[in-house]
């Protein structure tokens, strides 16, 4: 009789585990239905921390051409494939024509066989490093890697040889082309650089008129620090915080919005950031005093850029979750900020 029993409870774990598998494989399975059928994003019913607007949500970080799939399925059941093994069976069964966002229960990677190695996994281990949960993972993954296609853009196809003498194209066509386009990009990158040159002009002495008191100082300091320093990219990123930021309180104020704790959770964070400037701005000017200056700027550049990420998805969801989880990013910054007050003293 005892055996008998013993036989029948491990049928019943058998099934239980044989169920759970097999709901595993047809939520992989699903998904890869659903991705061949041109779907950019899947989210499996039920899958802990979604709600039915994940799926929206998730959308709206991608964009058409950017090739980019996220997923999210559930912890439990995924038979006996790790992340890592669901995730090449993803890229597998769709060509290795994206670069996926994965989210498996508490689990999140990044993998793409057409970005350059270690690209898509980087992304992602940046990404979980500072969102409070698997959509918010995969929100900042899709960023970053947006922020790495902007900085590599895929060259063009070059016409062939072959094509352009089917065409009967002279040789001196080519040519001209080139000398045209050529004095074209030379004019084009003058008026630029002009253009630029009299924005940061302007926005030197942008007044933030629609930001509170507080938020205003803090704002005309840090584009203060801003305009001294040399990484161009990261110049352009300060001016947008900046800028969003009072742009959000603008907006704010047309709609009549009460924006009390979201003046005080900028206050508080600008404080940060500024005093990171301030040490970036002196270590910038005298680098042979600190050890390791070029990386710790570095370091530093990239967290202030995460931070405007976070302050730009933030507003766009009219909702302050992604900059009051902005934690581990903060204390590095805080940690930074320090440098110039130690050296002050």
């Amino acid at each position: 009789m005892r055996r008998l029993i013993a036989y029948a409870a491990c049928f019943v774990c058998w099934v239980v585990i044989g169920s759970a598998a097999a709901h595993g494989a047809d939520a992989i399975d699903t998904a890869i239905a659903q991705l061949k059928a041109g779907a950019s994003v899947y989210v499996e019913p039920g899958t802990a921390g979604t709600s039915p607007d994940t799926v929206t949500t998730l959308k709206k970080a991608l964009k058409g051409d950017d090739h980019i799939i996220l997923l999210m399925l559930p912890a439990g059941g995924l038979s006996t494939e790790s992340i890592d093994q669901v995730a090449k069976r993803i890229d597998t069964a769709t060509d290795h024509a994206y670069t996926i966002g994965l989210a498996q229960g508490s689990n999140v990677i990044g993998y793409s066989t057409i970005l350059p190695e270690s690209v898509a996994s980087d992304a992602m281990e940046r990404a979980k490093s500072i969102a409070p949960n698997q959509t918010e993972a995969l929100l900042t993954y899709a960023r970053v890697i947006h922020d790495w296609q902007t900085a590599h853009p895929s060259p063009s196809a070059a016409p062939s040889s072959e094509g352009t003498a089917k065409q009967g194209v002279e040789w001196w066509q080519p040519t001209l082309g080139g000398l045209i386009g050529a004095i074209i990009g030379t004019v084009a990158f003058r008026v630029i650089r002009r253009r630029n040159a009299g924005f940061h002009a302007q926005s030197v002495v942008a007044s933030f008129d629609a930001s509170p008191p507080a938020i205003r100082k803090k704002l005309q300091e840090l584009l203060m620090y801003g305009q001294q320093v040399r990484d161009q990219s990261l110049q352009q990123e300060i001016t947008s915080i900046a800028t969003n930021i009072n742009d959000f309180f603008d907006l704010s104020r047309a709609s009549n919005r009460e924006t009390s704790d979201d003046a005080k959770v900028y206050a508080s964070y600008l404080g940060t950031i500024v005093d990171a400037l301030r040490s970036y701005v002196l270590i910038q000017r005298k680098p042979h005093l600190f050890k390791d200056a070029d990386e710790r700027m570095k370091e530093a550049s990239a967290e202030i850029k995460q931070f405007g990420g976070f302050v730009l998805s933030s507003i766009q969801r009219s909702n302050d979750v992604d900059l009051r989880s902005f934690r581990t990013s903060i204390a590095t910054l805080k940690a930074f900020g320090e440098i110039a007050d130690t050296h002050d003293r």
